[in-house]
């Protein structure tokens, strides 16, 4: 369904239509107001809300973030009125924070550090873990603290060091950092964070349990070395430049300490060397996919 990001009232309107579906579909539930006491707890039915939205990047300035903060706001009191008409179903709310931005600076990040916050986006993430985290106790927290994702180098979405590297260097494009190239830095897979959250969203155990975790390799690596990674995987040497402006060159580490037992994170070299076959499977059907379609359209 959709939800407006920049136009207030019409988002207002439109979370209006996706809280009645919501409404809706739980009142349809057998024993979402009065659950039979013999039931089965995988048969009890589930209000399970994940936030992995916005689009306030690491940096967006003070006006970005409010505008973000707002509509976390609008969806969390939507959840609240939900979650208020069926007291009897279990509620978990799911959140994607950053480590980053809520420790940018510490070196070995344990589980008694204090967020040390250095731009907008680090008071943005605060601010919606504090919110999450005053809402009633009907409601189950569950907080994902992510490190430097390792995404697709391909797609609409914004790009981490390996995904913009492994795009550039196939288009003989020049990148440019905004690290040093010894910054360090804790990288980790979007297809093991993805994985995680959503075995904790289907066990019931782990949904009906709260907490705050990092999701993180919990291997320091530099610019440097992920450069020579993606070098090792092309076979050749990739262009890059240091950008005059350095935003982002601090180190940002992770202790093994923090990480959930279950978790479980897949090395630089494999991850990325998927990203890249992927990307190379994807430029293939850009150049050969339309013409065969048309083909198979005109036999």
């Amino acid at each position: 369904m959709p939800l407006s990001w920049d136009d207030a009232d019409l988002q207002g309107q439109q979370l209006g239509h996706i809280a009645c579906r919501i409404t809706h579909l739980l009142d349809a539930m057998p024993g979402s107001n009065q659950p039979s006491l013999n039931a089965k707890p995988s048969c009890v039915p589930r209000f399970q809300i994940l936030w992995s939205a916005g689009r306030a990047g690491f940096g967006a300035t003070e006006a970005e973030a409010a505008l973000e903060m707002n509509s976390f706001s609008a969806v969390a009191e939507q959840v609240q009125q939900i979650a208020s008409l069926f007291p009897q179903i279990p509620v978990t709310f799911h959140h994607i924070s950053s480590a980053g931005g809520l420790f940018e600076g510490q070196r070995g990040i344990r589980k008694c550090s204090v967020p040390s916050i250095r731009r907008p986006y680090g008071f943005l993430k605060l601010s919606q873990e504090m919110l999450l985290n005053s809402m009633g106790p009907h409601i189950i927290k569950r907080i994902y603290r992510l490190t430097s994702i390792i995404g697709p180098a391909v797609g609409p979405h914004r790009r981490g060091l390996v995904g913009k590297l492994i795009d550039d260097g196939l288009h003989h494009r020049t990148t440019c950092l905004v690290g040093l190239p010894s910054t360090l830095r804790d990288y980790v897979w979007h297809s093991d964070v993805g994985r995680h959250i959503a075995e904790c969203v289907l066990n019931n155990e782990r949904a009906d349990t709260p907490c705050t975790h990092i999701l993180a390799s919990a291997k320091p690596s530099s610019i440097h070395e992920v450069i020579d990674v993606v070098e090792s995987i092309f076979g050749r040497r990739l262009y890059t430049k240091t950008s005059p402006l350095l935003s982002n060159d601090v180190d940002t580490t992770v202790s093994p300490e923090v990480l959930p037992a279950e978790w479980c994170a897949t090395d630089l070299f494999t991850c990325t060397s998927r990203i890249y076959r992927d990307a190379l499977a994807f430029e293939a059907i850009q150049h050969h996919g339309e013409p065969r379609l048309a083909a198979k359209e005109t036999a």
